[in-house]
């Protein structure tokens, strides 16, 4: 019975090896395949002769870092100890096809021939790394179409991270890179609720990846892209399929913003409806602030409001004015000032709700009033702002330079909506299914191949490659399945009780306790939270990681939801309890030959919709 993991292992590394001929591969005729909705980016770690050898052939990668410095006046490729491993020509001629440059560079004189190098040989978004926001500054102005990705030396707090957020706010930085041991669930679900994207890095090994992947992260950095890529599969292999093919598992948990608070109940965008959405497990609400004649923010959608029997301008009503309205099946509410809506915030008890705080008035005096008071209610970590109107964008990051800001977008393509939101150092928040002649249309029509799973999958790549996290609006009851199951990040909606009894959480450490040893494959029970905080169990699926059997990711799925990935978690069998015996191990290698047969299908559908 020992020899069945060496031979579900062969099975495994055949399936693996046949992948390049289903297409799967990376190369000058075929595109990157994702195997998983919301499957995080590779970004592969060039800083070893082995690694610059083989990086031609590596599949699966959008990116390539070079530790870069300078050696007899030429720009050369450095190992971790400052060794000279090549030039950055050679290094360049050896690139994946498609995959972009990213120099995390020694010092300024570093810095300034990489911007000659990209400049000569035309690179588009040159990526530049750095721990010094000091040189990512410099090189916001030196070097042309830069991306730039700040990787803090230390984030392994809750209160670091928000400081090392900041930072990179004020260069309108829109990713961060923390290391392994910062990249906790919690803190890098902090950073993404406020738009950010998170990349982690690894030491390439499979423990490491898996914790990358079951944090959230949008990006995994490695020296090892093939061993990513069999956790991918791995993963996908244990886990149950939809109609067309691909696994019903995403890498994170979506985020809820409910559109104008919960307004089943009560008037839209009204304190109550804020508490309400706040109770019910929203992660954010998204309301609408405007000025009034005299000065004061109230929280209101449309443009007008009615008035003595007409519509008229929120903007020519002082405030006393627009209180005495009483709107249409208001419940009694009324339009509430900013100041009621962040003390409904704090009252409600929810403490990690984050307001999405959209700029529907083009008064240049309303930012600076908005910024005064979320000073005053001490907002800044709790906030982030949206708007269309780039001015006011602008403004916000004058006034709340540390706060995360985002741009409004009807569906476009992704080079438009990229290059909008790069030029206002902003993130993107743009429509599902509403052009910009405001006409109802279809997210298929601006990405994929002419299915829905296509153009999610296609979407999403487009900004996840980029550092740029996929926030989209706004869903409704009929349309929030689509984004849930296609792995939205955040998904503004109209609905946010859907969401209200779904697992968000996993309550597990990396260490589990159990009474016996789990086979590949079996199914044990691990304890959850809903959105709204409720305590509940999920049945997860043990899925090794070696041959050895100490390291396991485990997919969690209850019926009709979308699954979730764990952390890499070892198993410690309580006093009395035992490692398991021929039996389990003949149940595992059944269920793991299932896997492997899961996965064939799987990847023969992938191959079949590529060609």
């Amino acid at each position: 019975m020992k020899k069945l993991p060496v031979v579900m292992g062969a099975v495994l590394a055949l399936v693996l090896g046949v992948m390049p001929f289903l297409g799967l591969q990376a190369n000058a005729d075929t595109e990157n395949v994702s195997l998983l909705y919301g499957q995080p980016t590779v970004i592969l770690e060039g800083e070893t002769e082995s690694v610059l050898d083989s990086m031609q052939e590596a599949s699966g990668v959008s990116s390539v870092k070079f530790l870069l410095g300078v050696q007899d006046g030429e720009l050369s490729v450095k190992d971790a100890s400052g060794n000279v491993l090549c030039t950055l020509e050679e290094a360049y001629a050896k690139l994946p096809a498609g995959a972009s440059v990213i120099a995390e560079v020694e010092d300024t004189t570093a810095l300034t021939l990489y911007a000659a190098f990209a400049n000569e040989k035309k690179i588009e978004n040159p990526g530049v790394l750095s721990s010094d926001i000091t040189v990512l500054n410099a090189a916001y102005s030196a070097v042309s179409g830069a991306d730039l990705f700040y990787a803090p030396v230390s984030a392994s707090t809750t209160q670091e991270c928000l400081a090392e957020m900041e930072k990179a706010n004020v260069l309108g930085i829109q990713v961060l890179v923390l290391s392994h041991a910062g990249a906790s669930v919690d803190n890098v679900r902090y950073l993404q609720a406020r738009f950010k994207s998170v990349w982690v890095e690894t030491d390439g090994s499979a423990a490491q990846v898996a914790d990358a992947i079951g944090s959230g992260a949008y990006g995994i950095i490695t020296d090892d892209a093939e061993t990513v890529r069999d956790v991918f599969v791995k993963i996908a292999a244990a886990s149950d399929t939809d109609t067309e093919g691909y696994p019903m598992v995403i890498t994170r948990t979506p985020f809820v913003a409910a559109h104008k608070g919960d307004h089943m109940l009560y008037l839209e965008n009204s304190a109550e409806a804020v508490a309400e959405a706040a109770k019910i497990g929203a992660t954010h609400v998204e309301i609408d602030i405007r000025l009034t004649k005299d000065g004061q923010i109230v929280v209101f959608h449309n443009d007008q409001i009615p008035y003595n029997g007409q519509n008229v301008n929120v903007n020519s009503l002082t405030l006393d004015e627009i209180k005495s309205i009483d709107l249409p099946n208001s419940n009694g509410c009324k339009v509430p000032t900013l100041e009621e809506v962040f003390d409904a915030v704090f009252s409600s008890g929810n403490e990690e709700l984050v307001m999405v705080v959209e700029l529907k008035g083009k008064e240049t005096d309303l930012v600076p009033l908005f910024a005064a008071k979320v000073r005053q209610y001490d907002m800044a970590d709790r906030i982030v702002v949206i708007s269309f109107y780039e001015n006011q964008l602008d403004l916000a990051r004058e006034y709340l330079p540390n706060t995360s800001v985002s741009l409004l977008q009807y569906l476009t393509d992704g080079d438009t909506a990229l290059t909008a939101a790069k030029t206002r150092g902003a993130g993107i928040d743009m429509a599902f299914n509403i052009d910009s002649s405001l006409k109802a249309t279809n997210i298929r029509t601006k990405y994929g191949s002419g299915t829905t799973s296509s153009a999610y999958l296609d979407v999403f790549r487009t900004f996840a490659d980029r550092g740029y996290s996929l926030w989209m609006w706004t869903y409704d009851l009929d349309s929030m399945t689509e984004a849930f199951r296609y792995g939205v990040t955040g998904i503004t909606t109209d609905d946010p009780r859907y969401a209200f009894d779904k697992i968000e959480k996993l309550q597990i450490g990396q260490e589990i306790s159990v009474e016996a040893q789990p086979q590949n494959g079996e199914t044990i029970e691990i304890p959850a939270l809903t959105y709204k905080g409720e305590s509940t169990t999920v049945p997860a699926k043990v899925v090794y990681l070696n041959n050895e059997e100490t390291e396991a990711v485990l997919v969690c799925r209850r019926e009709g939801e979308i699954g979730l990935v764990s952390q890499s978690v070892t198993f410690r069998a309580e006093e009395g309890g035992s490692a398991g015996g021929c039996s389990g191990v003949a149940v595992s290698s059944s269920l793991a030959v299932s896997g492997v047969l899961l996965l064939a299908g799987i990847l023969f559908t992938i191959w079949r919709k590529a060609n």
